[in-house]
């Protein structure tokens, strides 16, 4: 019974890294050669990619945040000179 249910459990973790390996593909690069040990194995590296494409996700949109927000700012001057920027960046106008 527990052989049985450890082995379904290894195909559940079979089949999500499948499903995810072509996101990871498509979103981060490969991890280099020598970057884990041996004894890390496949779900190991999994896991790492996971986190740094996450990791790597937050910080685009971070990126992509701010570079809104400045472009923003920089568009409210002409259409409304008379908008205090400085009140606009520091409390809601």
């Amino acid at each position: 019974m527990l052989i049985e249910q450890v082995k379904a459990c290894d195909d559940k973790l079979e089949m999500m890294i499948i499903g995810i390996q072509p996101v990871l593909d498509y979103v981060g690069p490969e991890q280099p050669e020598g970057g884990c040990l041996p004894d890390d194995g496949l779900y190991r590296s999994v896991v790492d990619r996971c986190r740094t494409a996450w990791m790597d996700f937050k910080e685009f949109v971070h990126s992509a945040a701010h570079g809104a927000i400045i472009h923003v700012l920089v568009q409210l001057r002409p259409h409304y000179p008379s908008v205090d920027l400085q009140r606009v960046a520091t409390e809601y106008a």
